[in-house]
């Protein structure tokens, strides 16, 4: 029970609210989570599959592109010898990329809207349709094969990418952050060229349009501490926390999505939360990661 403890002593620190949203920021010293209430009554909902020559794509990036009012990260994907290919079932309008014919959990759009379901995705091969897992809420309950559940993917602490429905209809999207830190003595050469690589500009301003190859050794300590080494320590959240706090905002339905370096959250016209790779890809670097699908919402056109 200590663990569920924060939930209800979150420090409020920032609040926008619209007509058509409202936007949250809290924190509580350990914890930096975000909650986006929105009516769906005023958006077109999609999934939008990312358009590059390795299906990746950074939200900000689809976001502008498909002109998003709120956008998020949304299936698993691979990033080994499948590189780029959807971990789940994944349908867009009709046209399949993937699909695992099984019961599983979903998020389904179709022309009633959005619902979560665990149920067969090959039932809607005609609609949109993305998986993630495990199912948080069903029915207001917290599934108890998710409350017995004591293995690392379930109770460690990652970033989170969550999405819900309320009783009133309203959908509840949540990105809890966290920041993995490094170990300096462990950064390669190929990161630090990376790192300098999609930092130029902002280097060039702080060292006075010095070219990179010109950093000194001191200067580069500091740009990696900086980029690794931040201070303080924002700590995600386990699936059996991110339960609890789906349901304590009111979900009859929750489902969790891809998290970790994913964790992705647009707002109108940039991206609220902090970024961070994770142990599978740019580790402890404050980066948009590329993602292969996301969840947008949009104003109908007049």
């Amino acid at each position: 029970m200590k663990k569920a403890f924060w939930v209800v002593v979150l420090i409020f620190h920032a609040l926008l609210v619209c007509a058509c949203y409202e936007y949250e920021r809290k924190v509580d010293g350990r914890h930096t989570i975000h909650i986006v209430t929105i009516d769906p009554k005023n958006f077109d909902i999609d999934i939008v599959k990312a358009e590059s020559s390795n299906d990746r794509e950074t939200i900000d990036s689809i976001a502008k592109r498909i002109n998003a009012e709120i956008a998020i990260n949304g299936g698993f994907f691979e990033i080994n010898q499948h590189a780029s290919k959807p971990s789940g079932t994944l349908v867009i309008k009709g046209k399949s990329y993937k699909i695992i014919n099984r019961p599983q959990p979903l998020i389904i759009i179709d022309s009633k809207g959005l619902s979560i379901k665990f149920a067969n995705p090959i039932n809607y091969v005609k609609e949109s349709v993305i998986s993630g897992m495990p199912i948080l809420v069903q029915d207001s309950k917290i599934p108890e094969n998710i409350a017995q559940r004591n293995t690392a993917f379930y109770t460690s602490a990652h970033a989170r990418t969550s999405l819900g429905i309320r009783g009133d209809g309203k959908i509840i999207i949540v990105i809890a952050e966290h920041r993995y830190g490094r170990d300096l003595m462990s950064i390669t050469m190929g990161e630090i060229q990376s790192l300098i690589q999609e930092k130029r500009e902002v280097l060039s301003k702080q060292f006075g349009c010095k070219n990179p190859g010109s950093i000194t050794l001191n200067e580069l300590k500091n740009i990696l501490k900086a980029e690794f080494q931040q201070e303080g320590t924002f700590v995600g959240l386990s699936i059996l926390e991110l339960d609890r706090f789906m349901q304590s905002l009111g979900c009859k339905d929750a489902i969790n999505l891809d998290g970790g370096g994913s964790s992705t959250l647009w707002i109108k016209d940039k991206v609220v939360n902090q970024t961070f790779g994770d142990e599978d890809e740019a580790v402890g670097l404050k980066v948009l990661r590329p993602v292969h699908d996301a969840i947008v919402f949009k104003k109908p056109k007049p």
